[in-house]
């Protein structure tokens, strides 16, 4: 409800319950009771307008009449501020009654259509515009196409054309993989044949070059064998001469005696068997002729003979009594003496023989204690005295 269009006759002067109003357009009087249920009720005359007549309030849209005012002091305030809400919702003055909502109602319509039915005639005039132009457009587009077509069928000659060549071609493609297909199954029969024949030869050839390793190895062990063989020498495994203190020993028995120290006549006697053994093998094997004496080995008793005197049957006995007790002192002295001069003799004639090879040096080969009758190194070996000179000759005699 506008306030340029308020209705003098407001209900100032109403009873309490009730509240009358104005229409805006027609200025009949409308009732409106706080506690009635509004409805429409059209008076009995269009043109009756007697401010006496009073009506309910006739229209109001569907969507406003849930916000009408409710019971309260400030029912009126609340109902004009509700009429000004309503105005600015649909457009024109509130309230209104049936008629002239009606009225308003109809003019809205009616003015809606009018638009409606220009809206029509533009769609229409535009509908018309635009199959005119789709018509042209399709006649364009089927010039268009014609040439297209033309342009298409053209290609396809020529296509037709090139598949013809392709075809024939296609053909002696699948001939030839008809025959390379039969060539690849007798390639791959060869192929296996090859391969069969290749794991043989890998076979032998691995069986070849294990037993060519296995021969290599026997070899090189064979080799090695043969060399510490060679090195190897049967006197130094047989007869091993080496020295204890001032004892001189051939397989771990001394030869020799101390006055501070004693060697049992049995270790001394095993001593001298095992050097005449060792000197009697040398003679024997290097092919020496002794011309003075002979030494036969017998154990722990060896002998030594005197070859000069003809038939002469005299022995020298190279060993010793019992219990350290020296018997035939005279006897032992010779055998020793006869032990060094079959002993030089043999020195002797090896020197000789190495001389006489083209690649000797008289330097060569020294005798480190040389050998003069019964002396070695210049130290008798005679049983004088048992002291360091009994010994030392024997040592150096080792």
């Amino acid at each position: 409800m506008r306030k340029g269009k308020q209705s003098t006759g407001a209900p100032a002067a109403m009873a309490a319950p009730d509240v009358v109003a104005s229409c805006q357009r027609c200025r009949r009087a409308l009732f409106f009771s706080r506690s009635a249920t509004f409805s429409p009720k059209p008076s009995s005359s269009k043109d009756e307008k007697h401010p006496d007549n009073l009506q309910a309030v006739s229209w109001i849209p569907a969507g406003l009449q849930k916000q009408l005012p409710q019971e309260g002091d400030d029912f009126l305030m609340s109902l004009y501020q509700f009429f000004e809400y309503a105005a600015e919702t649909v457009g024109h003055d509130q309230p209104q009654c049936y008629e002239c909502s009606q009225e308003v109602l109809h003019k809205q319509l009616m003015k809606k259509e009018a638009q409606a039915l220009l809206n029509c005639t533009a769609f229409a005039q535009y509908l018309h515009s635009l199959e005119e132009q789709i018509q042209e457009e399709e006649d364009d587009l089927e010039d268009t196409l014609k040439a297209e077509l033309l342009a298409l069928e053209e290609e396809e000659a020529k296509a037709e054309k090139k598949l013809r060549k392709y075809t024939e071609h296609w053909n002696q493609i699948q001939d030839d993989q008809a025959e390379l297909k039969l060539q690849e199954t007798k390639l791959d029969g060869e192929i296996e044949e090859w391969q069969r024949e290749y794991n043989k030869c890998k076979m032998e050839n691995f069986y070849v070059t294990e037993t060519c390793a296995a021969l290599d190895q026997q070899c090189l062990t064979e080799t090695e064998e043969l060399n510490r063989l060679n090195n190897a020498s049967i006197y130094n495994e047989a007869f091993h001469i080496w020295f204890d203190g001032h004892f001189g020993t051939i397989n771990n028995f001394r030869l020799g005696r101390l006055r501070s120290q004693t060697v049992d006549p049995s270790e001394m006697n095993a001593a001298w068997g095992h050097a005449a053994l060792l000197l009697h093998t040398i003679q024997r094997v290097r092919n020496i002729r002794w011309t003075k004496f002979q030494v036969l080995p017998c154990g722990s008793s060896p002998v030594v003979n005197p070859i000069e005197g003809g038939g002469s049957k005299t022995t020298f006995e190279l060993y010793t009594g019992a219990q350290g007790v020296f018997f035939a002192q005279k006897k032992f002295d010779k055998a020793m003496i006869g032990f060094l001069t079959c002993l030089d003799e043999i020195i002797q004639q090896e020197m000789a023989r190495f001389r006489a090879l083209p690649i000797a040096n008289d330097q060569s080969m020294k005798v480190p204690y040389p050998i003069e009758g019964d002396k070695v190194g210049g130290l008798t070996i005679k049983l004088a005295s048992v002291s360091h000179s009994f010994s030392q000759p024997r040592t150096n005699c080792e």
